[in-house]
């Protein structure tokens, strides 16, 4: 089953780019800085000589982002060929890419914002794939949009081409099912606020959490992240 039949994915990294809001002077500082990082904590447990490959790796930010970090092998793959041109980039389905790679070799495998964009009996098979392909302290380590959280809905349904939806629950059967162990299952690191309203909200968001952890609670759900995204860490039992 293709990952593809359910979207044309030909122009899908041209509309993303379209979407990209210009970088603001105050970003550059901050990612001079360090402070923008947020995501490498989820990979510096991995070895920095092993090969990282990140699914759906659009423009390749990330993979500039640990290659400055002092990761050695790092490679994308992704659907679309606007990114088509980058050495680094390979264009294509990420289940055939990574059967291209010998059995037990990867250090770890990224993919943000990916997952949700697969039916489910392909994500079943990606997962077998990517399982077979992780050393014994190998990585998997993804981002998907957090459907035990009422904000969730907005990146849900905020793009067309989504088709299979995650939870903490679901996380963790999509673990069973694939033969992996769920490490850890986190919030999604919060933003660098852009204005006096977004840093407002950063300051409302722990009393917006718990009273929604509440409001679960009246009908028996224990959601424990309740960020917009969560982010996984699987590796093999």
């Amino acid at each position: 089953m293709s990952m593809t039949e359910s979207y044309d994915y030909g122009d899908y990294g041209k509309f993303k780019a379209s979407e990209v809001v210009k970088p603001r002077r105050a970003d550059h500082i901050l990612r001079g800085l360090g402070l923008k990082h947020r995501y490498l904590r989820f990979v510096d447990a991995i070895d920095r000589s092993r090969e990282i490959v990140e699914i759906g790796c659009g423009s390749g930010a990330f993979l500039a982002e640990m290659r400055a970090a002092g990761f050695e092998h790092v490679q994308g793959v992704d659907l679309s060929p606007s990114y088509d041109g980058d050495p680094d980039i390979h264009i294509g389905d990420a289940a055939e890419y990574l059967a291209t790679k010998p059995d037990g070799s990867l250090g770890g495998v990224v993919a943000f914002d990916v997952f949700e964009h697969i039916p489910l009996p392909s994500l079943l098979q990606l997962g077998g794939v990517i399982a077979s392909k992780l050393r014994p302290d190998g990585k998997l380590i993804f981002r998907v949009p957090n459907l035990a959280s009422p904000l969730a809905l907005y990146n849900q349904y905020g793009d067309l081409s989504h088709v299979t939806a995650m939870n903490e629950v679901s996380v963790r059967q999509l673990a069973f099912d694939t033969g992996m162990v769920v490490e850890g299952i986190y919030p999604e690191p919060l933003g660098y606020p852009r204005s006096v309203g977004a840093l407002a909200a950063l300051l409302a968001w722990p009393i917006y959490r718990e009273t929604t952890r509440l409001a679960l609670l009246a009908f028996g759900v224990r959601a424990r992240v309740l960020t917009p995204n969560l982010v996984c860490v699987m590796s093999l039992p």
